[in-house]
C-alpha cells in the first residue's frame, strides 16, 4: 500500500510540474508580401499542435530576424510558467511576384557625332524591386554618331519567369548649325591657348592645321547679359614673332553665322597674349558659338583670311533662372542694359602693318614636322537617375570642387541646399519632396561661385 501512494504521489508532482510540449511542422513554405525583399517569421506558421499537459495555455515565440529568399532552419519555443521547449523547422520563403521592369526612352544631345559621351545603365530601366532578380542582360547596340538605337533589357526570376522590355536611345545634334570652316594656314603662327577666365577653362591646342573645334571639351554655359573673361595666347614656329590680328564672335541668335550686329565682341592686334570681358549678347537659348580668329596681316572676317588660325568653342546661351524650353528656342529679348554686348571694336582701315614694321614673305610649309598639344580633359557632371521620383536621392559624379548644391524651382526660388565633399567621386544628395517638373541642380564652389547647373526631372 505505502508503494501505492508514492506512486501516485510521484504522478501528481510531475502532471503539476510538466513543462509544455513544442511541436514543430517539419517544413514550412512562406511567400514574400508585394515589393519586399524579407519577411519576419510567426510562430502560428510552424506550430502543429502544441500544448501544455495540464491544460495550461501555452505562448510561441520564434526568432525574429528577417527572412530573405532560400530555405532556413528556424526554433519555435512553447512556453508558460512551468517552463518551456523548444523544436525546429525549415521554412522556404519564396518570391511569386516577378518585378516589374520599365524601359526608358533616353535622348542624349551631343554637337558632333565623334564626340565621346557615356550612356548611364542605370537611367535605361527601372526595376521595382530586385529580389528573385539575376542575370540581369542589357543589349545596346554600338551608337555611330546621330540617330536612333533600339535596346533591350531582360532578367530572369525565382518565380521561373523571365521578364523583359525594349526602347530606343536617341542621339541628337545638339548644334544643328552649319557653321563655315574657316581653315587658314598654320605654318608660322597659331592659337597656342584660348579659353574663358584667367583661372578657368582653358583649351591648350597648339597647331592643328588651321581650325579647331573642340566639341570634344565640356559646353560653356553663357547666360544673356552676364559678364565673361575670354583670354587668347599665340603660338610661333621657330623663333620668329608677328604682329597678329585677333577677332573674337559670338552667334548670339544661333542662325549659324557670325555676320549680325553686335556678334563681333573684340578685335586687337599684337605680339603676345591677351584677354579681353564682354557682356554675352544672347538672344537665343540652345547651342552656338564662340570663333576666335588669328590672323596675320590684318584683321579676317569669320570666314576668310590666309594665313594664322581658328578656334571655335560651342557654347550653351540662356537667360537666368528659367528652365529650358526644346533645344533652340529663341527667347525674348532681355532688357537693354543687358541685352547689349560691348560695342564692337571699330573696323581699322585696311592696314595689315604698323609704321616701320617689315611682314616677313611668306611661302607654303610642311606640317609634318609640327607637333599639336592634345586637348586637356574635363569629366563632367552627371546626375542619375534622371528623371527621379519626388523625394528619392540623386548621385552626382565628376563634381570635383563642388562644396554644396542648390535646388532651385522654375521661378528661381531656392529650395533647399545639400553640401558635397568637394572631391570628384560618386557622392549622393537627397533631394526634397517636390511636385512633377523640372529643376535645377547648381554647384557651388567653397567661395560662393557658380560652378555647374544641371536639369533634373521629378516625375
Amino acid at each position: 500500500m505505502k508503494y501505492c501512494y508514492l506512486i501516485c504521489f510521484l504522478a501528481l508532482s510531475a502532471f503539476l510540474t510538466a513543462q509544455p510540449v513544442a511541436i514543430c511542422n517539419s517544413h514550412v513554405f512562406a511567400t514574400l508580401p508585394d515589393g519586399e525583399c524579407e519577411l519576419v517569421p510567426q510562430a502560428d506558421w510552424i506550430d502543429a499542435g502544441s500544448y501544455d499537459p495540464r491544460g495550461t495555455a501555452v505562448s510561441l515565440s520564434v526568432s525574429s530576424r528577417l527572412l530573405g529568399l532560400g530555405t532556413h532552419t528556424i526554433v519555435m519555443t512553447a512556453s508558460n510558467r512551468n517552463g518551456s521547449n523548444a523544436c525546429w523547422a525549415q521554412i522556404t520563403v519564396e518570391d511569386k511576384v516577378p518585378p516589374v521592369l520599365e524601359c526608358h526612352d533616353r535622348n542624349y544631345y551631343i554637337v558632333h557625332p565623334d564626340q565621346e559621351f557615356n550612356i548611364s545603365l542605370q537611367d535605361l530601366y527601372t526595376i521595382s524591386d530586385y529580389c528573385g532578380v539575376s542575370n540581369v542582360v542589357v543589349v545596346y547596340p554600338d551608337t555611330d554618331g546621330y540617330g536612333e538605337s533600339e535596346y533591350s533589357v531582360g532578367f530572369n526570376h525565382v518565380s521561373g519567369e523571365s521578364v523583359s522590355c525594349e526602347s530606343v536611345v536617341r542621339v541628337l545634334d545638339g548644334e544643328p548649325q552649319n557653321y563655315c570652316n574657316n581653315d587658314l594656314n598654320s605654318g608660322y603662327e597659331h592659337i597656342r591657348q584660348v579659353g574663358f577666365g584667367l583661372s578657368g577653362s582653358q583649351f591648350p591646342t597648339g597647331n592643328d592645321g588651321g581650325y579647331r573645334w573642340h566639341y570634344n571639351q565640356p559646353t560653356i554655359t553663357l547666360y544673356h547679359g552676364s559678364s565673361y573673361t575670354l583670354n587668347y595666347t599665340p603660338g610661333f614656329q621657330g623663333s620668329s614673332v608677328y604682329r597678329l590680328y585677333w577677332r573674337v564672335y559670338l552667334d548670339k541668335n544661333g542662325d549659324g553665322d557670325f555676320t549680325d550686329s553686335g556678334e563681333l565682341l573684340h578685335q586687337w592686334n599684337g605680339t603676345g597674349a591677351n584677354a579681353f570681358t564682354f557682356n554675352s549678347p544672347g538672344t537665343f537659348w540652345g547651342m552656338s558659338r564662340i570663333r576666335v580668329v588669328m590672323s596675320y596681316g590684318g584683321y579676317a572676317s569669320s570666314c576668310g583670311g590666309n594665313w594664322g588660325e581658328v578656334e571655335d568653342i560651342s557654347v550653351m546661351l540662356r537667360p537666368f533662372f528659367f528652365i529650358p524650353w526644346p533645344w533652340g528656342q529663341a527667347v525674348p529679348e532681355m532688357s537693354s542694359d543687358l541685352a547689349s554686348a560691348e560695342a564692337p571694336a571699330a573696323e581699322r582701315a585696311n592696314d595689315p602693318w604698323r609704321v616701320g614694321e617689315i611682314l616677313a614673305p611668306r611661302s607654303p610649309v610642311g606640317l609634318e614636322a609640327i607637333s599639336a598639344i592634345q586637348p586637356i580633359s574635363s569629366e563632367e557632371v552627371r546626375l542619375f537617375p534622371n528623371p527621379v521620383a519626388s523625394g528619392e536621392p540623386i548621385s552626382i559624379s565628376g563634381a570635383a570642387g563642388t562644396q554644396e548644391v542648390l535646388i532651385i524651382n522654375a521661378a528661381g526660388q531656392r529650395l533647399a541646399k545639400r553640401q558635397l565633399t568637394g572631391d570628384g567621386g560618386l557622392q549622393r544628395i537627397e533631394l526634397p519632396v517636390l511636385p512633377a517638373g523640372i529643376y535645377l541642380v547648381q554647384g557651388m564652389t567653397a567661395d560662393g561661385g557658380s560652378g555647374w547647373t544641371r536639369r533634373v526631372m521629378v516625375r
